[in-house]
């Protein structure tokens, strides 16, 4: 079923996907931006609910129409390129980009970098992959934990590349975890995630011939090792 899916948003031309999210985005960041002026000039308690669980709505939506496009252009890449990957400008990168998550100043992210060789990748499948990893262990901190950290650890060899992400946020539910880069399965029942990311990043590490392990414990957190030979 993944294998069909994911070959049919390949076949969706990019230009007719471009142009049907573009319209579909219009409306919903208009959704999205009265909503928010509707719930400043709004006093009634209840109506500021409905309008906040539309609004949450819209940037769902708008969110699932990311993922979407993510996950077709990592199923049209026929060819991986060869960039030269400096991991310390994707990660400044990604973060510049998720400043505006709620939990983002939450949690302090660490990183170590120990790179002794140049290292060649497709620099949009890898940024993908980083930022739908960073992203998740933002998303899904420990509010209840005094301390919140996302560990990311990158070492570059000549034999081999390591990426490691380790968060000690909510973690995967056990009967969650052996099935949680399958397309539309959320990592807890709690999750308000689309259940794409993980597979994105599943696919995404397949092109470039990597391998994907994720550990994980409810309530002790995750960590996701990337390799590549």
């Amino acid at each position: 079923m993944e294998t069909e899916f994911t070959s049919e948003v390949s076949e969706i031309d990019p230009n007719l996907l471009y142009k049907v999210t573009h319209n579909l985005r219009g409306p919903l960041n208009s959704i999205i931006g009265l909503s928010n002026i509707a719930i400043v000039e709004s006093e009634n308690e209840r109506t500021n609910l409905y309008l906040e669980k539309i609004k949450q709505s819209a940037e769902k939506l708008n969110g699932f129409i990311d993922d979407l496009l993510n996950l077709s252009k990592i199923a049209s890449v026929e060819s991986v390129k060869k960039d030269k990957i400096i991991f310390q400008n994707i990660i400044e990168d990604i973060l510049s980009s998720l400043q505006y998550l709620p939990n983002y100043k939450n949690i302090d992210i660490l990183i170590n970098i120990q790179q002794y060789v140049v290292f060649y990748s497709d620099q949009v499948v890898m940024y993908s992959i980083m930022q739908n990893v960073i992203e998740n262990s933002i998303k899904y901190f420990d509010s209840h934990k005094p301390y919140s950290f996302l560990k990311i650890k990158i070492q570059v060899t000549e034999e081999l590349t390591r990426i490691e992400f380790e968060d000690n946020g909510i973690g995967i539910e056990e009967p969650y975890l052996e099935k949680v880069t399958e397309m539309f399965v959320r990592a807890a029942e709690s999750s308000t995630g689309n259940g794409i990311g993980l597979f994105i990043v599943k696919k995404s590490v397949e092109k470039l011939d990597g391998t994907l392990q994720i550990d994980s414990k409810q309530g002790i957190g995750t960590t996701t090792v990337l390799t590549f030979r």
